[in-house]
C-alpha cells in the first residue's frame, strides 16, 4: 500500500490551500507512515535538518529533508533515495 516500489526515487510532500486552510496532501501521509512503519533511522543532521534513513527491503538510503527554508518547519518534506557515496557525503560521521 504505502510501501516503496523498487523503481522509486523521489517521494515529494506538498500542500495546498482551500478555503484558508492549509491541507496536508497523500504524499505527506505516505512519507510519514513511511518513517513510522517501513524506514530505519540511520543518522540525523541538525544543522541541516535532515535526516537519513534505509529501507531494510533492499538496503536504499533515503534522505529526508524539508527544502522549502522559508515555510514554517521548512515546509512538507522530501524523501530522496541517495547512493551510499551521497549518504557518505551528507552525514560523514556515520559511515
Amino acid at each position: 500500500m504505502y510501501r516503496i516500489n523498487t523503481n522509486e526515487m523521489e517521494i515529494h510532500g506538498y500542500r495546498s490551500v482551500s478555503n484558508q486552510r492549509i491541507i496536508n496532501i497523500e504524499a505527506c501521509d505516505r512519507i510519514q507512515w513511511l518513517l513510522e512503519n517501513s524506514l530505519n533511522l540511520l543518522a540525523t543532521d541538525g544543522v541541516q535538518w535532515s535526516m537519513l534513513y534505509q529501507n531494510p527491503d533492499d538496503k536504499k538510503y533515503w534522505n529526508l529533508s524539508y527544502p522549502c527554508g522559508d515555510m514554517h518547519g521548512g515546509g512538507p518534506p522530501s524523501l530522496v533515495c541517495v547512493s551510499r557515496e551521497k549518504a557518505k557525503e551528507l552525514y560523514p560521521d556515520m559511515f
